[in-house]
């Protein structure tokens, strides 16, 4: 049965990084094979394929529209000469892109993660980095290489209140914390040496202050809630670095800055007031058994689109250019639609295939449960990962494994609060190869290279991230 249930997985990847088709045509094949496995070896009845489809297609959705919201913003932004006025303001604050480039991709990054989720992060932060003039492989890369350890506590802390409910009376936020205080040190190392190698070592103490800048308030937050962490530090570490950045410079000016900073600022009130008020009016639409979707009112997407109009109020703009003119995004957007509807419906396809033949697990559980032993924490955190490099998100990959991983800890009478702190911390990590988050920041610069070229420049950090981490909570914790 593991073979069979790997068969999809080892089919991406090899396509990926082998002969490097592009997801959009990796996804359908895919699934399809997928489907056949889950038919003929799962027995799944056929008709039952509609349900992941019908998840699929409604996360599809989802995505799409926070990027078209972005992508529409992006474009205002510079047809009104808002970008180019901001461009001129960090100018002044430094003139030095690698100090910018972690102010902007390490902190508000994290901040925008912390309130708002969703993929929101890479729409915004990708594609200022390309109007800093950084190439657009290089700052899919840095964002998603930033938007990595917030993402345990993202979106005002839903992975935590959506995959992990059952266990939050264990206290274990602290245990995350301290995990990932290397981690969140080395970070803005490697954003450095994504931006360029030769950057690491004349930047070495402003990296070091944005992993300190960052690390304190986070674990503080991790004191309080599962709010707090990822908002105080992305929030908090942003004021500070741009603190440490402007005594460096004479012709600064924060009231300008902040002025022409706006409509970024605005759009953070406007996704956190959103999330807090719609939040707690969704629909929960069942999909058979196994599956549901959470239908609300809320969307990321929405965000941009009421910045757009409340600003179109000063600053008119001309519908057909908001929508990208004669060099309309569309075609890459549809592409990016169909790679996320079919890996989305993969996922949960594998998801759903529990208890059809023989009570057997299904072939996402069966990924698991091969691997547990009383040796898991040396690679739970791994477990945690490979969950959102398939889903795309570690609220995702917290619902799928949390309970495994759970089962494994009592079986082999581990610490279950840190193998927990561990799923979580890899679900967060493994955020920055997760296949629909590389989509979608592709398509928010509009980006035509492969997938496998943004993976091959990010494994090595997630595997660092995920390896320190293992040792870290064998050795120390």
């Amino acid at each position: 049965m593991l073979f069979w249930a790997i068969f999809p997985i080892f089919l991406i990847v090899f396509l990926l990084l082998g002969p490097r088709w592009p997801l959009v045509k990796v996804a359908p094949l895919a699934f399809g094979s997928s489907a056949l496995i889950a038919i003929l070896i799962w027995k799944l009845p056929a008709f039952e394929l509609l349900y992941p489809l019908v998840k699929g297609l409604l996360l599809a959705l989802d995505i799409s529209f926070i990027i078209l919201g972005a992508l529409c913003l992006s474009y205002y932004l510079k047809s009104t000469g808002h970008t180019e006025r901001l461009l001129g303001q960090l100018n002044l604050l430094s003139q030095n892109r690698p100090e910018l480039v972690l102010l902007f991709a390490w902190f508000f990054g994290s901040f925008i993660e912390a309130v708002s989720g969703f993929g929101t992060p890479g729409a915004i932060i990708a594609p200022f980095l390309c109007a800093l003039g950084i190439m657009p492989i290089k700052a899919i890369a840095i964002t998603l290489a930033a938007n990595s350890t917030a993402v345990t506590f993202g979106a005002v802390g839903t992975p935590m209140r959506v995959g992990m409910a059952d266990y939050l009376d264990l206290d274990f936020l602290p245990l995350i914390g301290k995990l990932n205080f290397i981690p969140a040190m080395i970070m803005p190392f490697v954003i450095l040496y994504l931006l360029g190698p030769n950057l690491v070592r004349k930047y070495a103490l402003t990296a070091l202050l944005s992993g300190l800048f960052f690390w304190i308030p986070y674990f503080v937050g991790t004191l309080l809630g599962i709010e707090y962490p990822s908002i105080m530090g992305g929030g908090i570490g942003f004021l500070l670095m741009l603190f440490y950045l402007a005594r460096k410079s004479q012709d600064f000016n924060y009231r300008e800055f902040f002025q022409s900073f706006f409509p970024y600022i605005a759009l953070v009130i406007i996704l956190f007031v959103g999330k807090s008020i719609f939040a707690s009016f969704d629909y929960r639409l069942a999909l058979g058994e196994h599956l549901h979707h959470n239908i609300g009112p809320f969307n990321p997407g929405f965000a941009f689109f009421t910045l757009i109009l409340m600003m179109a109020l000063i600053y008119p703009l001309k519908w057909r250019e908001l929508f990208g003119g004669k060099d309309s995004f569309f075609p890459l957007l549809f592409k990016t639609f169909l790679s996320i509807f079919f890996i989305g419906s993969l996922t949960y396809l594998m998801v759903m295939t529990d208890g059809y033949f023989e009570d057997a697990n299904g072939m996402m559980q069966v990924l698991a449960i091969e691997l547990l032993s009383p040796s898991l924490t040396y690679y739970s955190v791994f477990i945690g990962a490979f969950g959102s490099f398939l889903a795309g998100s570690a609220t995702v990959s917290n619902l799928l494994f949390t309970p495994l991983q759970a089962l494994g800890a009592t079986q082999f009478d581990l610490n279950l609060a840190l193998v927990l702190a561990l799923q979580a911390t890899g679900a967060a990590a493994g955020n920055m190869v997760a296949l629909p988050n590389i989509l979608a920041i592709k398509a928010a610069v509009q980006y035509e290279g492969s997938e496998g070229s943004v993976l091959k420049k990010l494994f090595i950090p997630c595997f660092l991230y995920l390896f320190i981490v293992a040792l870290v909570s064998n050795i120390f914790i």
